[in-house]
């Protein structure tokens, strides 16, 4: 039995672009690197909105600054046309405040730095959201079962049975792996903590992630931009991801795409426990983009059997009717009607083979 123990928010990068850093903000920054480039990093520290950051010696590409707190670390660009803020929130502080407390926290940093009360919104760089399951240890043989929009992919063993499989690259991935392993490599030992809040979570057995990582091109694509939307469509990036990658259950067919989806995959989809809206305008995006192919597709279908038949001057929807007369007699004799084939279509996780 699947069990989901934990699903949140793992990475969350922002960037306030187009803005302004006060005058004693600059004056600050520029006084902590000096200071950190004399004194090897060890005191160079600054406040804003109540949080204290340790200022780095160097910068990075046209970022001059980088700051490292305790809940953010930050980059700055300063410039007298436009500066620009980069954040990228932890997870340790995702996970022990909420991912609203923390992000009303930033909001009083990047005021401070401003200097200026007035709410500025966060463009998305990348988001990452992850759930963490029990009962279900992904196997090598699994892989053959995936289908996914993407043509990379790879899978790492430890020595011989897989605890890494990633799929896509650069603006979207999925990727799923062993996160006990992983903890104990990265030191994360506190996300034990996080799963023994769930009565379900057994420590005695393997615990994996699902993770899906969008970055801005993707997020734009989802029509999310700002912080805002993010998480008012948390549920509908998560459905997305786990459509854009499935794990299939093998039938006779030969055609991968027309599996039904792995029941595991069912619910690690439905069952996230993610809040928020579908991504309507991508959906509908995507019903019409279906639509085209499919109309193309049937204009050039339908021509052809006019062609074989030799129907040059008959009228299109005369063409049709007699295309329809023995696609219904196909159907017949395989017991069927056009509307189980239409309800099938409708529901893809129904295994119907049409």
């Amino acid at each position: 039995m699947l069990n989901i123990i934990s699903s949140a928010i793992d990475t969350l990068e922002l960037t306030y672009g187009k803005t302004r850093i006060s005058y004693p903000v600059m004056e600050a920054l520029v006084d902590a690197k000096a200071d950190a480039a004399l004194n090897n990093n060890r005191r160079s520290e600054v406040v804003f909105g109540s949080h204290r950051f340790h200022v780095l010696s160097h910068g990075a590409g046209f970022f001059q600054y980088l700051l490292n707190g305790v809940h953010f670390d930050l980059k700055i660009c300063v410039s007298e046309k436009m500066s620009m803020i980069g954040v990228r929130v932890k997870s340790i502080s995702i996970y022990e405040l909420g991912i609203h407390k923390v992000l009303e926290e930033l909001a009083g940093v990047v005021a401070d730095l401003r200097g200026d009360p007035s709410e500025r919104r966060a463009t998305v760089k990348r988001l990452d959201i992850c759930v963490d399951f029990q009962g279900w240890e992904p196997k090598l043989s699994d892989l053959k079962h995936f289908v996914c929009k993407a043509k990379k992919r790879g899978v790492y063993l430890e020595p011989d049975e897989p605890n890494y499989f990633r799929f896509g690259k650069n603006e979207m991935v999925v990727r799923l792996y062993n996160k006990g392993e992983e903890i104990r490599h990265s030191n994360k030992l506190w996300m034990i903590d996080v799963w023994k809040q769930n009565p379900h979570f057994n420590p005695e057995k393997p615990i994996w992630r699902l993770e899906v990582q969008l970055r801005r091109q993707a997020l734009k694509n989802l029509n999310v931009d700002y912080t805002s939307e993010a998480l008012e469509q948390l549920s509908g990036i998560w459905v997305y991801g786990l459509e854009w990658l499935e794990l299939k259950k093998p039938t006779k067919n030969k055609q991968k795409s027309r599996w039904p989806t792995d029941p595991r995959w069912v619910d690690l989809r439905r069952n996230a426990g993610f809040v928020g809206k579908p991504c309507e305008p991508v959906r509908a995006k995507k019903r019409a983009v279906d639509e085209e192919r499919i109309v193309r597709m049937f204009g050039a279908y339908t021509s052809s059997f006019a062609a074989i038949r030799g129907y040059e001057n008959m009228e299109l929807g005369e063409v049709i009717y007699r295309a329809g007369v023995l696609y219904h007699n196909q159907l017949e004799a395989k017991g069927l009607d056009f509307s189980e084939v239409v309800r099938g279509k409708m529901n893809p996780d129904s295994g119907f083979p049409f």
